[in-house]
């Protein structure tokens, strides 16, 4: 409905932005200050020098105005409709003088009138493609339409021809402000020169600027490009103009090849990305840290810079290339557009694809460039099957050269094409385990995987193990949002940082644990774990000297059976608003009674979030309650008040049981039988 909407919106606004440009007048009708006139099934508007017309102050400058000739504008006459193939005239007749057609802007301005099927033709000799304000409105699917090669000026771009390479031609002068002229391949000719905001869009994967061309601030949207080339013009004094944030969501740009050698100048921000919660990489909103995130994304950190072997020293020392981290020469070679994955050249190695990081960069927050080595990521081969037992190495040997394999993302692109029996083997010395992002599917159940303790960042996880028991290691810094962590048992080792907020709809991490510990060093996001069955909660005091937990925003939200919580520490933890609140209205205060040191009770009391707690009690008065996470029961015992053991709780008196561990601990109640 909304979508519905949205459209008639945009078909208003489409006539409305075309039909106000006309005016009645004793001559006839009139086009933002052009008499117009109808020439069989096209509607043209005049402009000749030396007359004076009634034009809009805004529109003086228009491409419309520079020549003198007709330009073909939309059609007001509903009942002309416009399908197959549609040759627009070099030349007019009107009132018996004959006009060059200098421009086109679009056919009809009812949106409607235009087939799917439509071919238009445009002459040699056009000067003016478009106008140069934005129409406001939605774009028309056609078949086909062409540039011609003498165009000067292109405006606001009407048609869209899927799959369709678009040519920029030499010739051009400017493509205005708003264009919105997109391509799934872009051609731009050497010689074209200004792009405004806002003008071009497209599917490259690479793309080559040639050192003719003038940018504008955000003038290229390509989200797909991973090689952006800038050539030398034919021209020498001729260098190119890089504005600020000019192609700002290239997320997975993986080189910039520029062929001067003297840097360009180019604006101080020019590689700069937008901060998006569409970077697949690290999103606006950090929601790994609890405390958030000040990072700013550009291309320098993403890409590899190649320039000519005599300029890299002049390079380094631009203070705007020189920000690039990694600066090579272009004679020593370029790896291959079409294989990389997420700004890294990728290689298969039996049966295992890799992304490759040759440097490590603490700079960057995604976990994959910490660490300079190799990375499994997910096979794009739809042949390669997976079953069984797969052993990732610790090392793989690419191009000669031998690296450590850091990293485990999945296996395959196509879920279809990993077993159920998989068991995945992960070597010790592996520091990330999936991606810091979700990664857009369902879970995969499979046999078995492995979490090394030397792992440091957790992000999406593809894989469940039914019935598994999941340790994370001390040596965890990160649990990426959207993890997805799925246990039937958790078990957090004291060491472990960071578990992320939700996002995404992606709990971070579900169990069914019914008691579950949290080291001291943890610091919890919101939304963090799931635990349905939870009855109690323990907080142990972190062997790590000056370690404190933090409890984000509703850190345990589904919990409503929960009974017991232990809190180590003599001074209140840090915590958000609504730490310990549950989904659909409920929280833990009344639920739950809080068990703390003695002496810190009356700390406990006036804290933010804990004073709410109806019931604090000393952790003496109920340390026998609780046994370890790992412990089962092997044996249970009762006594009566004077200590004497009971073959069974005695009738009508109150008997101790008392429940013995395996691990040594034991769990004392009161029963009333």
């Amino acid at each position: 409905m909304i979508k519905q909407l949205l459209k008639a919106v945009m078909t208003m606004a489409l006539f409305l932005s075309v039909i106000l440009g006309y005016a009645e007048t004793t001559e006839g009708k009139m086009f933002y200050g052009l008499p117009t006139y109808t020439v069989g099934n096209y509607m043209y508007a005049v402009h000749e020098f030396g007359k004076s017309y009634d034009i809009l102050p805004k529109y003086k400058n228009s491409s419309i105005y520079k020549y003198t000739g007709a330009i073909l504008i939309p059609n007001l006459d509903k009942s002309v409709k416009y399908s197959g193939k549609i040759t627009i005239p070099e030349r007019v007749i009107i009132n018996g003088t004959e006009y060059p057609v200098f421009g086109f802007m679009w056919l009809s301005v009812y949106p409607e009138n235009e087939s799917e099927d439509l071919e238009i033709v445009l002459p040699e000799g056009l000067k003016v493609l478009g106008f140069n304000g934005n129409f406001s409105g939605g774009r028309n699917t056609i078949k086909a339409i062409n540039i011609p090669k003498t165009v000067e000026y292109i405006g606001a771009m009407k048609y869209i021809v899927p799959g369709a390479t678009v040519t920029i031609p030499s010739a051009v002068k400017e493509v205005e402000y708003d264009a919105g002229l997109h391509a799934d391949n872009l051609i731009i000719e050497d010689g074209a020169h200004t792009f405004r905001t806002y003008s071009i869009g497209c599917g490259n994967k690479s793309l080559t600027i040639p050192g003719s061309v003038q940018f504008s601030y955000w003038s290229l949207a390509a989200s797909k490009l991973v090689e952006l080339i800038i050539k030398q013009a034919t021209d020498e004094f001729i260098t190119p103009n890089l504005g600020e944030a000019f192609c700002p969501i290239s997320y997975n740009i993986n080189r910039v090849i520029c062929e001067y050698t003297r840097p360009p100048q180019v604006h101080k921000s020019a590689f700069d990305i937008e901060k998006a919660n569409d970077d697949p990489l690290y999103p606006y909103d950090n929601p790994d840290d609890p405390h958030g995130d000040d990072y700013n994304p550009t291309m320098c950190d993403r890409a590899t810079l190649y320039v000519p072997r005599a300029a890299i020293e002049a390079y380094k020392a631009d203070p705007v290339w020189g920000q690039f981290e990694r600066i090579r020469a272009i004679e020593d070679g370029i790896p291959n557009a079409a294989s990389s994955f997420l700004c890294l050249p990728t290689y298969t190695v039996c049966n295992l694809r890799y992304a490759l990081n040759e440097t490590a960069r603490d700079s960057y927050n995604a976990s994959i460039y910490k660490y300079a080595g190799a990375i499994v990521v997910p096979n794009n081969d739809k042949e390669v099957k997976y079953s069984g037992k797969i052993t990732v190495p610790e090392k793989v040997t690419i191009n000669g050269t031998e690296y450590p394999v850091f990293g485990f993302m999945w296996l395959s692109e196509y879920s279809e094409n990993e077993s159920s029996d998989l068991e995945i083997s992960l070597p010790e010395g592996l520091k990330v385990i999936g991606f810091n992002r979700n990664f857009g599917g369902s879970h995969n159940t499979i046999k078995a995987i492995n979490i090394p303790k030397t792992v440091e960042y957790i992000g999406a996880m593809k894989y469940v193990v039914p019935g598994a028991t999941v340790t994370l290691p001390g040596t965890i810094k990160v649990v990426s949002a959207a993890a997805g962590i799925e246990a039937e048992k958790l078990v957090i080792e004291d060491g472990a940082q960071v578990l992320g907020t939700q996002i995404l709809g992606k709990t971070l991490i579900t169990c069914h644990n019914k008691e579950l510990t949290i080291p001291g060093s943890v610091q919890l996001g919101m939304l963090a774990i799931d635990a349905r069955e939870l009855e109690s909660l323990k907080i142990t005091k972190s062997k790590i000297n000056g370690a404190s937990p933090y409890l984000g925003s509703a850190f345990c939200p589904n919990s409503p059976s929960i009974k017991k919580i232990t809190c180590e520490y003599t001074v209140p933890p840090e915590t958000s608003g609504g730490a310990f609140g549950l989904y659909h209205g409920y929280d833990m205060y009344e639920r739950a009674t809080l068990y703390v040191p003695e002496e810190a009770i009356e700390a406990y009391k006036t804290a933010p979030e804990w004073k709410n707690f109806k019931n604090i009690l000393p952790i003496e008065d109920g340390v026998n309650d609780v046994a370890a996470d790992d412990a089962q029961v092997v044996a249970t015992e009762y006594h009566d008040l004077y200590g004497r053991r009971l073959e069974a709780p005695a009738e009508r008196s109150i008997t101790i049981r008392t429940d013995v561990y395996s691990d040594g601990t034991r769990r004392c109640t009161k029963v009333l039988h």
